[in-house]
């Protein structure tokens, strides 16, 4: 699948943001919202870069030990339930319930088709974590549904692997998600998400896209509110095109406000 250039927020009622209460995390819409991507996008890497200039950047990146990071990985409370008996499950499929309100997704099937799989539970927002993969459409996003209201939307990716991992920063100031592709190119995508709150309410605000090439992500974990970090792989081809050289290494990643 090719890189979009944009990662875009579909919501499930068009023309709206979705927002909930900041006390017991329940999705409701803002129309005063609308579905288009307003962040930035930060393109790294990349031959034909177009991304912003140094001094435009809403990021400063650091190279820092394994051991640091394994020390910010114990600290860091992903708040995600990946109990698997908050959904019921068969062979061919699993139902999460929200309210007064059941839905089955169909579930481990190889094939040209939609195929969904349960991630987890985001406990400080309410939210169902489903992970969706059309193979025959190219088409991957991660799918959030409100425990309580059944409201939900999609966070699409430019990959075909689908979301890799949902990651809430601990004082519940923004939401990150990131992607990885190993078909076409080595690449990854991180999208950022600011959780405002509003009159009692929460909304969900495009803050930046980081599109970074010859990486995939194996891991992420917030550092503060303001900065987070990475266990990357990075593959490259040899001058001579011989063979491919590969290294794993760690990066801090810090939101200059």
């Amino acid at each position: 699948m090719k890189k979009s250039p944009a990662f875009i927020l579909l919501f499930c009622f068009c023309g709206t943001i979705l927002c909930g209460q900041t006390k017991s995390g329940n999705l409701f819409i803002d129309t005063t919202g609308n579905i288009e991507y307003n962040g930035k996008i930060e393109n790294i890497g990349f031959s034909d870069e177009n991304g912003l200039s140094a001094a435009d950047s809403m990021i400063r990146i650091d190279t820092i030990s394994g051991a640091a990071f394994e020390k910010f990985k114990k600290k860091y409370s992903p708040k995600i339930d990946r109990d698997s008996t908050r959904a019921a499950w068969t062979d061919t499929s699993f139902t999460v319930k929200f309210k007064n309100i059941s839905t089955a997704f169909p579930a481990n099937r190889i094939c040209e088709c939609t195929s969904f799989s349960y991630i987890g539970f985001l406990k400080p927002l309410n939210l169902f974590l489903i992970n969706s993969v059309d193979m025959k459409n190219e088409l991957a996003y991660m799918l959030m549904i409100d425990s309580n209201t059944g409201k939900s939307y999609e966070s699409f990716t430019p990959y075909d692997e689908g979301t890799a991992a949902v990651c809430i920063s601990s004082g519940n100031t923004y939401l990150l998600t990131y992607a990885n592709t190993t078909y076409e190119h080595n690449q990854c995508v991180l999208d950022l998400l600011r959780i405002n709150p509003q009159n009692g309410y929460y909304r969900l605000q495009d803050v930046m896209q980081i599109n970074i090439n010859n990486l995939n992500i194996n891991d992420l974990v917030w550092i503060n509110e303001n900065s987070f970090a990475l266990s990357v792989r990075e593959e490259v081809l040899s001058e001579d095109l011989s063979k491919v050289l590969a290294r794993k290494y760690c990066l801090k990643i810090i939101i200059q406000k």
